[in-house]
This record gives C-alpha cells, structure tokens and sequence, in this order.
C-alpha cells in the first residue's frame, strides 16, 4: 500500500507529490490509514493459514476482520474513505495467501489467485443475486450496487469471482516485464498501473465520471504506453499532463490503484 501511495505521478491519485483529484485526503491519510489496516490483513492471513474448512466458508469470517479494519481505517482518517476497496482485495489474497503457506513453502500467484477464486465466488454470487432484487431507485444504494443495476459493472466483487483476470492477465504481466527490462522502481509501478488502466472497468471512474472519462482515460493510457511510458521523457510529460487533466475533470482512478497494490503484493510474495 505505501509503494502504491508513493508512486508519482499518477493520473488523479494521492500521491507524493500531490492529492490528485481529491479535497479530503493527502499522503498524511494515507500513512495513518495504512497503520489503521495492517495489523487486520495480517489477522486475515493467519485467518486463512489456521482455518481447516471449506474454502467458501472462510470468506463469511474474513467479512467480519474486513468490517473491523473498515472501522479502524475511518477512525484513523477521520472519516475518509481511502482504502476499503485495498481491505477488500489484500485481505482476501492475504488469506488465500496464508491458506497456501500450510502446504507449500514458495508462493505463487496464479495459485493465490485461484485459491481467491474458491473462498470468494460463491459468497459474490450471491451478492448479486441480492442485488438483482434491489430498486434502481433507492436513494440508499452503494455505487456499486448502482452500477451494477444501472450498467451491469460488477466492480471488485466481479473481479474476485472470476479470480482477478486483471491482475493474472495484465497487471501482473506488465509489472514482471517492467521489472524484468530494468526500469526504475517508480517507473515499473507507473507503466502497471497504466496497462491496468488499459483494460480495468475501473468504477470510481464511473461513479466520478461517465463511460466516456473512461475510454478517455484508457485512450491517454494506452498514449502514453506508445510514448515509451514513464521511463521515457515524453511519456513522463504526457503522464504529468495527464494527472492535471485528472485533477480539471475530478477523476481519481481508485479501483487501478488498488490492483496496482495487489500485483505489488503478490509479487513480493513470489519473492520471499
């Protein structure tokens, strides 16, 4: 999560050198909620390394540490929301994590995935049976439940029933290629982040904005790519041009940022 928050410049997104698209956040927010959370990922990792039942049965008590660390994260940032769909994503792959450990000593990301996939479909596919059943009209509906009724965009959940495909086919791709050709740290986070960009639905975009931001914003990605991306001098200035033109249009790509964070994950868990 730091490595995320730390990289700069992204388009709309707190950073270290800005807030991007955001009045009620800054990097300060960042670090405490980061604090806030951690100790409850690492509660859903050893969650998963001691639970001896159905995979689709942890997925209900991981709920209950994910709701703790949602409150601990608000009581840190006074409120704001910065990391709740993060808690969502690392606390299920932190346990899946944790579950594998029991059985293999090096970790693997397509396996951590998969095992994703097992403990939170069936528990996914039931949210949008539930939410089938909602009125489009409700004023107490999510955004994402809007989203959904409205455009049929499944967000984070249709990425964890479907085992992160954003992550397994591009994500992930991108940041072992990035890492592999030798780029800088910031510059390997940054072209992730645009390949994800590139194909992610992201739904802070569309809650933000419109259909339309978001063929923008995948268009300006995928020029900036063609650039020679952030470790070249033209694609740094169009990634910088961008981050303003984010910042004009109030668009903040928060669902990218947090796949940027679970390809960083799951990495450095191949790793240790």
């Amino acid at each position: 999560m730091l490595e995320e928050v730390f990289t700069a410049p992204k388009p709309g997104l707190v950073d270290r050198f800005d807030n991007g698209a955001h009045s009620d956040m800054d990097v300060r927010t960042f670090l405490l909620s980061t604090a806030a959370i951690t100790p409850f990922l690492r509660e859903m990792a050893e969650l998963g390394y001691h639970y001896e039942g159905s995979a689709e049965k942890l997925f209900p008590l991981l709920r209950r540490s994910g709701g703790a660390a949602e409150q601990a994260m608000f009581r840190a940032t006074g409120g704001v929301n910065t990391h709740k769909g993060a808690i969502f994503t690392l606390g299920l792959l932190s346990a899946s994590a944790g579950r594998l450990r029991r059985s293999t000593a090096q970790l693997n990301a397509a396996e951590i995935l998969s095992e994703a996939q097992k403990i939170a479909a069936p528990s996914m596919k039931a949210e949008f049976t539930r939410m089938r059943q909602l009125s489009k009209d409700s004023p107490e509906l999510s955004h994402g439940e809007r989203l959904f009724l409205l455009h049929g965009e499944c967000g984070i959940r249709g990425e964890a029933a479907e085992g992160f495909p954003t992550l397994t086919r591009h994500a992930i791709p991108a940041l072992r290629a990035a890492l592999s050709a030798k780029l800088s740290p910031d510059a390997a986070r940054l072209d992730t982040l645009l390949h994800i960009l590139l194909y992610l639905n992201d739904t802070n975009i569309l809650s933000r904005g419109s259909h339309r931001d978001l063929l923008w914003l995948r268009e300006e990605s995928r020029r900036i790519l063609s650039l020679g991306g952030a470790s070249s001098e033209a694609g740094m200035r169009a990634l910088k041009q961008l981050n303003c033109d984010c910042i004009r249009k109030k668009l903040s790509p928060g669902g990218a940022a947090d796949i940027l964070a679970a390809a960083l994950f799951l990495c450095a868990l191949e790793h240790i």
